[in-house]
């Protein structure tokens, strides 16, 4: 079996009307559109999947796509990210450090930076920013992908503040044997 692409064109014969039908094997680039469509797919279904924003820029800097990760953390609707030179959510203390990543990404260096951010209801973020170089339909392109660590920096804050006051204990625990050692001592030199 092949795909066949037809041609009708009128045409005289013999003092008569007829159609001059034209066919062409197509088989080979309608597999290849199928596979394309196929890779288009899982990329779409695997991009808008991800729990971690996403945005693709092309050389330009211009935003390509935003998955729904990024839609929602911004609260923006997906035409008023994409076609723009700028992310809406980053913080102005971060722009350049932001704009250095990314055009480094697109020299070939990947890169990450941690970044403070707020999300579309004012609540502030922490996030973990990493720009991976990428070719996307023959240019050079960069994925930013943007993970929400704000409840690991409240964390690992808790854990070293639980870690002070162990410390502060184990001070106040050495002092009191430190104390009552003399405290014992004494008592002997008296008695």
């Amino acid at each position: 079996r092949y795909e066949l692409e037809l041609r009708g064109v009128p045409i005289q014969h013999r003092g008569q009307p007829h159609v001059l039908y034209i066919g062409r094997d197509v088989t080979e680039r309608k597999l290849a559109e199928h596979a394309l469509r196929a890779s288009e797919e899982q990329y779409r279904s695997i991009f808008n999947a991800s729990a971690d924003a996403m945005l693709l820029r092309d050389d330009t800097m211009t935003i390509v796509d935003a998955n729904f990760a990024f839609l929602s953390l911004c609260g923006l609707p997906r035409e008023q990210v994409v076609g723009k030179a700028h992310a809406p959510f980053v913080d102005e203390t971060f722009e350049v450090a932001g704009e250095r990543l990314l055009k480094d990404a697109l020299g070939g260096v990947r890169g990450a930076l941690e970044a403070r951010t707020r999300a579309h209801d004012g609540s502030l973020l922490d996030v973990e920013v990493r720009a991976m170089p990428m070719l996307y339909r023959g240019r050079p392109h960069v994925l930013a992908i943007a993970r929400n660590i704000t409840a690991d920096k409240r964390a690992e804050a808790e854990r070293q503040r639980y870690e002070a006051r162990l410390r502060q204990a184990q001070k106040m625990e050495a002092i009191g044997q430190l104390t009552g050692g003399i405290a014992h001592d004494f008592n002997n030199i008296l008695a």
